[in-house]
């Protein structure tokens, strides 16, 4: 490759990006021949190929143990049957589940709110009692999804040492749990995309057609952001068989997120020294995982680990399509790294109006910051 061999790695990933853009918009390798003695220098990046995934029609003794067998196309969260069948039968179980649990939920928060609040403050304010259920579903999935993390990973090496992510790289077993995981983790995300839409707009008849709902969130955009790039995280974090640092990524949102949703609730409640309590523990996880274990042991174990621990470049992937689909990997949790300093600082004037103020105001859920008490 006389010319392109002299980019460095950067300049190169660029290069593959938009070839790889073109490929895949044209579904055709031709353009190349516009100019064959430059384009043709071009590397293609050809899809994985994974040769130790198992299809259904594979697998004896039926549906039971098929859901049983590791790395079978259930493991590939972009196969055919997961895009089709799998993921939309999980949202669709979500958001049923959602909808018997928050209205049993918003009930309790309101016989709750009767004797915190007043039955005037109930009637005037269902907006809250209806977040309250929400609260209450996050924290049930967020505190189910950690137990269940704990149970099954607990003895996995790469959980503890980040370098064992890249052992066997690209040949791995995706074990069930593992599968089950990515699998449930990747309905709850779509679900809680398609939610942050639902709850923030309104559809009316009349022109403008579409306006805020008095519901929508306050980090509505950072939100929809995060929603947005943790899909394509996982989803490629399956498709490239990076499943464990995808893992890895998961564990430290949902550990995270527990404190938050305790806190919420909590000063819903008016327990004010709970709700103290929680916010302190909910700084202490979130500068600990999110502002240091996330960017300088998960983000740097994917741009430099991976390089040096994997024992050799599966014939599925080549150099190119390695430094194509890492980078890409690595500037999507970046991304992430930034939306978390983002909030952190609505934490940080959270804190303040609790200390100079003795207030408690929820910048995320609420667009001006309305106190909540």
């Amino acid at each position: 490759m006389p010319w392109l061999q002299h980019f460095n790695s950067s300049a190169r990933y660029f290069v593959l990006v938009f070839s790889k853009t073109i490929d895949t918009v044209f579904q055709t390798t031709k353009w190349r021949l516009l100019a064959p003695s430059i384009l043709n220098e071009i590397p293609h990046v050809p899809l994985p190929i994974y040769p130790d995934m198992t299809f259904y029609s594979e697998v004896p003794g039926g549906i039971i143990e098929f859901l049983k067998t590791p790395n079978t196309t259930l493991s590939c969260l972009t196969s055919v049957l997961n895009i089709t069948v799998t993921l939309p039968v999980l949202v669709f179980l979500l958001f049923k589940i959602n909808a018997i649990f928050e209205p049993i939920m918003r009930e309790v928060g309101s016989r709750l709110a009767l004797n915190t609040h007043g039955e005037e403050w109930v009637n005037e304010n269902s907006e809250k009692i209806l977040k309250f259920g929400e609260y209450c579903y996050r924290l049930t999935y967020h505190t189910f999804v950690t137990i269940y993390a704990i149970i099954v990973f607990r003895e996995m090496p790469w959980v503890w040492d980040t370098k064992e992510m890249w052992t066997n790289y690209f040949s791995y077993p995706v074990t069930v749990g593992l599968t089950w995981y990515t699998l449930i983790q990747c309905a709850y995300n779509i679900q809680q995309l398609l939610t942050v839409f639902a709850r923030s707009f309104l559809l009316k008849r009349k022109y403008p057609f579409i306006e805020w709902s008095p519901n929508c969130r306050g980090d509505f955009r950072e939100m929809s952001l995060h929603h947005v790039v943790t899909n394509a995280l996982v989803l490629s974090s399956s498709y490239f068989r990076i499943t464990r640092s995808g893992t890895m990524v998961m564990i430290c949102h949902d550990i995270s997120d527990i404190p938050v949703d305790m806190s919420k609730l909590a000063n819903f409640l008016k327990w004010k020294k709970t709700t103290n309590a929680c916010f302190v523990t909910m700084l202490l996880f979130w500068i600990f995982l999110r502002l240091y274990y996330f960017p300088f042991h998960i983000i740097w174990s994917v741009q430099y680990e991976s390089v040096v621990m994997r024992d050799d470049i599966s014939p599925g992937m080549s150099e190119d399509s390695f430094l194509l689909y890492n980078r890409s990997f690595v500037i999507g949790l970046s991304m992430l790294a930034v939306l978390h300093w983002v909030w952190f600082s609505m934490l940080v004037r959270i804190g303040l109006l609790i200390l100079l103020k003795g207030e408690h105001h929820d910048l995320s859920e609420h667009k001006k910051g309305e106190k909540l008490e």
